[in-house]
């Protein structure tokens, strides 16, 4: 199996040139694995594991969330909190890391 061919290539089509979370339409997209690709072997080929997002989208998310052991239910907060526009990135991820320590 291809990667490029056999997931980036389709996942991309899907997204129809948006970001498949804010909906701006840009040629700088990602394909972004929500549960991380290093440690999520079985879900690195799986469309339902991957979301097509905008580069600065993608940068915000790992800037404040880090690289290699993020999931999907972190994402899908981090975006819950971002659309919401109630909170700044950085009010969210202090939370999230107190979450993490306790």
């Amino acid at each position: 199996a291809s990667y490029f061919l056999d997931l980036v290539v389709p996942v991309r089509k899907r997204a129809n040139g948006k970001c498949e979370i804010t909906g701006k339409k840009t040629n700088d997209l990602i394909v972004h694995h929500l549960n991380g690709y290093h440690w999520c072997v079985e879900g690195r080929m799986d469309w339902d594991n991957v979301v097509v997002i905008c580069k600065e989208l993608h940068d915000d998310f790992h800037s404040k969330c880090g690289n290699g052991n993020n999931t999907a239910e972190q994402f899908w907060e981090f975006v819950e909190e971002y659309k919401k526009g109630l909170v700044t990135l950085d009010d969210f991820m202090e939370g999230y890391n107190a979450n993490e320590k306790s």
